[in-house]
């Protein structure tokens, strides 16, 4: 087993997550909060040690495409060497993106290699796909999923909507499955609606959520998270929840949705391709700075929330609930332990290969 280390080296922003019994685990952030009494809060948080006498490493980048010089330079700060081959390569980890490369490199890797990205995770990542496993997740523990937003996915659930509670706070989130950078979002407030839009754009299918009307804001504006989270195995679950991210931020204040303002998108969706062609939107030179720009680190922004007297050890349990939750549910959706979800369905080739 495995518990925090304290006082030994330098704090390190990667905290591991080890799920024992496969499940979710309890709130670690070094000297940080406790646990809630929530399902599924079992575990430990734990910071790898260096160790001198492990020889040293390799990456192959052949595949890495437009991520290829961000892995340079990290490999070269950590003293990992560079190869570049299209076949057999004796590298420790090799960088692929699409999920045919994934495939590919998986059925000729060594046992002693790893691949950057763990099969069948693209398609399951998809907006629908995700969105079906959470919903399946969430009937089968209510309690243990219950921050994810009411859910149907169209057009096969147009008829259920209103019976979800979708609209019931009078507005719902339209996303299209293979939508990206916020295009195709729309803020609805009928299922007329929804429907006219995903006509409008030919849109196969799309999923439907209740929108947060309330949301914690940063100085009058919305926001999100973006959290950076390394799943290193599925079984046993290993997940490494990164210490930092980034926090986006709309351009124009926020206001209750209602028919005058549904269709400010740099007022409700916090994607930067939206926001960057507005004429309020704010260039931070330093993220690091979190009280002004559009981009700032998620640290700089906590610490600005805590003055506003924000309970920020609350806002990093929390977040890290949700990623354990979210992260057992994309292991247990890839190894087929949830029914309605098609592993087979993932690889490219049509062939089961997650075990």
């Amino acid at each position: 087993s495995s518990s925090p280390v304290e006082g030994r080296g330098k704090a390190r922003r990667l905290v591991g997550i080890v799920a024992p019994q496969h499940g979710a685990v309890r709130a670690a952030t070094g000297g940080g909060p406790g646990s809630y009494d929530r399902p599924g809060y079992h575990g430990y948080a734990w910071w790898p040690m260096e160790d001198a006498s492990r020889p040293k490493l390799s990456i192959n980048t052949f595949s890495a495409k437009s991520s290829k010089g961000v892995l340079q330079l990290v490999a070269e700060r950590l003293g990992w060497a560079e190869k570049e081959a299209s076949e057999k390569s004796k590298a420790n980890v090799h960088w692929v993106v699409s999920p045919e490369e994934t495939e590919d490199r998986l059925m000729s890797r060594a046992p002693n290699q790893r691949v950057s990205r763990i099969p069948g995770m693209h398609d399951l990542c998809r907006k629908v796909p995700f969105a079906v496993l959470m919903m399946r997740k969430s009937a089968d523990d209510p309690e243990a999923f219950n921050f994810h937003p009411k859910t149907v996915i169209l057009p096969q659930g147009a008829a259920t909507a209103m019976r979800e509670g979708v609209f019931k706070t009078g507005t719902a989130i339209l996303k299209p499955d293979d939508g990206t950078q916020g295009d195709g979002i729309y803020l609805v407030a009928t299922m007329d609606e929804a429907k006219r839009r995903m006509e409008t754009i030919k849109m196969e299918s799309a999923v439907l959520q209740r929108y947060i009307t309330k949301p914690l804001l940063l100085d009058g504006f919305k926001f999100d998270m973006r959290i950076y989270v390394l799943v290193l195995s599925l079984k046993p679950l290993r997940v490494f929840m990164c210490r930092e991210g980034l926090v986006r931020v709309c351009s124009i204040p926020y206001e209750k949705p209602d028919k005058s303002n549904l269709h400010h998108a740099a007022r409700h969706l916090t994607n930067y391709t939206l926001n960057k062609s507005n004429s309020a939107y704010v260039h931070n030179p330093d993220l690091r700075d979190g009280g002004t720009g559009g981009k700032r680190l998620l640290s700089s922004v906590l610490q600005r929330l805590k003055s506003d007297r924000v309970d920020i050890d609350h806002i990093w349990s929390e977040l890290r609930y949700v990623v354990a939750q979210g992260a057992r549910a994309l292991a247990d959706g890839v190894l087929g332990k949830v029914p309605g979800v098609d592993p087979v369905k993932m690889w490219p080739y049509g062939q089961y290969r997650s075990e």
